[in-house]
């Protein structure tokens, strides 16, 4: 298959949508999923790679494969199904490491309670008779005990 020799990003593929220099791009099915092969200028048949890997990017869902042509301003394109075989996706999920986190949280809970002075705060804050100041009235009891400190100051 000569369309695996040439390889295009997505970076590129974006910038040539863009200019309309696209002459045709294909969703060819393979098993487990689909490519897209692009044509464009004197180049016929260019495959859309991953980013970090180069290898051909496989979309394991049509939808998918759709949304990304969508993205990039692109809705007419051309299937070829006679190779597509529906395999079940691996599953994303890790269901592990949910576990895994959960565990570690509730342990962090548990092994590091707050610094004492931090707890007090807290409780102090949470407690009903606590007395709030407003932004307005904290700035000025700030600005009368700089006004304070910069008297002492040039006294002394």
């Amino acid at each position: 298959m000569d369309e695996a020799d040439q390889r295009l990003n997505h970076a590129t593929l974006a910038q040539l949508a863009r200019a309309g220099a696209v002459t045709e791009i294909r969703a060819i099915g393979r098993s487990g999923g689909w490519l897209l092969v692009v044509s464009f200028g004197a180049q016929s048949g260019a495959c859309l790679c991953a980013q970090r890997s180069r290898e051909p990017r496989l979309f394991a869902r049509f939808e998918s494969l759709v949304s990304y042509l969508k993205g990039l301003k692109v809705d007419r394109f051309v299937v070829e199904a006679s190779r597509f075989e529906a395999k079940a996706a691996p599953s994303r999920r890790r269901p592990d490491r949910a576990e895994a986190l959960r565990r570690v949280h509730r342990a962090a809970a548990i092994e590091t309670p707050l610094p004492p002075k931090l707890h007090a705060a807290l409780l102090e804050a949470d407690a009903p008779a606590a007395q709030w100041l407003s932004h307005k009235d904290l700035k000025r009891e700030w600005a009368a005990a700089r006004a304070t400190f910069a008297s002492e100051e040039a006294s002394s």
